[in-house]
């Protein structure tokens, strides 16, 4: 790897390689545009069920308004719970990556379905 004396060298940290990781090359933005992406469409789908369930429950499935909205409280609350424990298993056994791509792909099938 060749450094140049633009780059600025990040004291104890490495690539995959070995080599000295540089700031303008490792980390940063360009790392966390995947997770803010995967978070934005995840709110998006959350939100977008959620605003319809109540109308589809009631509307569709002849439940009364309140166990219409407690459904979906009880959906988002689930949602949210859901992502303590696969944070839990991420920093434990899996890793964030696998993680993130094991939610998103779950997520995308249980919305298909």
């Amino acid at each position: 790897m060749d450094l140049t004396e633009t780059d600025v060298l990040i004291i104890g940290k490495v690539d995959w390689k070995g080599r000295p990781a540089t700031k303008n090359k490792h980390g940063g933005m360009h790392a966390a545009m995947f997770v803010l992406a995967t978070f934005a469409f995840e709110n998006m789908a959350n939100l977008g069920l959620a605003v319809n369930f109540v109308t589809y429950f009631n509307g569709v499935m002849h439940y009364d308004i309140d166990e219409a909205a407690n459904h979906v409280t009880n959906f988002l609350g689930t949602c949210y719970i859901l992502s303590i424990v696969m944070a839990c298993l991420a920093d434990a056994y899996i890793g964030r990556f696998r993680t993130v791509l094991i939610a998103a792909c779950v997520e995308c099938v249980v919305s298909v379905i």
